[in-house]
């Protein structure tokens, strides 16, 4: 009767109250896991971009390092080149020079060689017979 009905009443109304606070309790358990879920995500997304961040500066780098290596060796490369150049021109310079002394002392000594040796003839031909002309015209004269 009433009692039971006025109890039956308390009891849909406390199960009323029971299952509007598990509802409440699971709505905020999944509005809680999506939340976690998303703050999951968002942490995950933010480690991949500094991860790939990190891995490309690091990529730069590397190469930047590896240019700048290579540029200072081509730089090394051509200092040693200007100075092996350098060095092969005095040394060129210095054996030209020699190289023209030596041909001057030879042309110097042909040239004296075949001024001695002009003079020989010259003695021994053209003085030779003047001398021999003039013996005769003496001769000639003291007769």
């Amino acid at each position: 009767t009433e009692a039971e009905r006025k109890a039956d009443a308390l009891s849909d109304a406390k199960l009323a109250t029971c299952t509007a606070a598990l509802q409440a309790t699971f709505v905020g358990r999944v509005f809680d896991a999506w939340l976690e879920s998303s703050k999951a995500n968002i942490a995950r997304r933010l480690v991949s971009a500094l991860a790939t961040r990190r891995f490309v500066t690091t990529v730069t780098k590397r190469a930047l390092r590896g240019w700048k290596a290579r540029w200072e060796q081509k730089k090394a490369s051509r200092e040693k080149l200007v100075v092996a150049m350098d060095h092969y021109d005095l040394k060129r310079l210095t054996f030209t020079a020699l190289e023209a002394w030596v041909v001057f002392l030879v042309r110097r000594r042909l040239k004296r060689l075949n001024a001695a040796r002009a003079e020989a003839l010259y003695e021994k031909r053209a003085l030779g017979a003047r001398f021999a002309d003039w013996i005769t015209y003496f001769d000639s004269r003291r007769k």
